[in-house]
Order: C-alpha cells, then structure tokens, then sequence
C-alpha cells in the first residue's frame, strides 16, 4: 500500500468554504446577542434578536453541511492512523483504526 499525506495547503482549500461560513456564523451570532444589550428589552428586541439567531442557526448548519462535504473529500484521499511511533500511516477508509494492547506495556506490578 502506498501512503499519501495530505498537504497544509490542500486541508486549507478543502476547508476553506466551511471556516468562512463558521466565521460569518459567529459573526452573526455576535450581533444577535448585540441586540439584546439594547435597554430596555422590548417585544421588538426580542423579534430582531431571533430573526438574527435564526439566521446564524442556518449559517452553522451551512457550514456544517460545508464542513462534512470537506471532510469526505479528504478521507476519500486518506486516513490517517496514529502509531505507537508516532508516525502517521495512511490506510484506506475501510480499513479500522489499530488500537494497540495496552497488556504487557511497561507493566509495573512486579
């Protein structure tokens, strides 16, 4: 099996659209929460302020969403599994995690 890293620069453009759409989520988000520093709160402030969670809810979804779509475009690349080295091996996405036995390890009992 040949291994394939994935790249700084191609999780940045696989994750690009997703970290933009968060970001304008929480954008929204801060400015929903902004409204109801207005003093006194009224019927009216309330409205404005779930229009506008409203609005960053369906942002985070879309990212979400963006976010999903980026994460299956790199696992159909590769996955990676962490070693009892420490060094990153690729394997293909059906292929379970390796968890090593913990039995027999620096076992201290006597």
């Amino acid at each position: 099996m040949k291994c394939k890293s994935i790249s700084k620069i191609e999780w940045r453009n696989a994750t690009a659209t997703s970290n933009r759409l968060f970001a304008e989520a929480d954008r929204l988000n801060e400015v929903a929460y902004g409204l109801l520093n207005d003093r006194p709160t009224s019927a009216e402030t309330i409205k404005r302020f779930q229009i506008a969670r409203d609005a960053a809810n369906a942002k985070y979804e879309e990212a979400q969403h963006a976010w999903r779509a980026a994460k299956q475009h790199l696992v159909q690349n590769v996955v990676s599994v962490s070693t009892s080295n420490n060094i990153n091996v690729y394997e293909p996405e059906d292929t379970p995690p390796k968890r090593e036995s913990k039995r027999g390890k620096n076992n201290s009992d006597g």
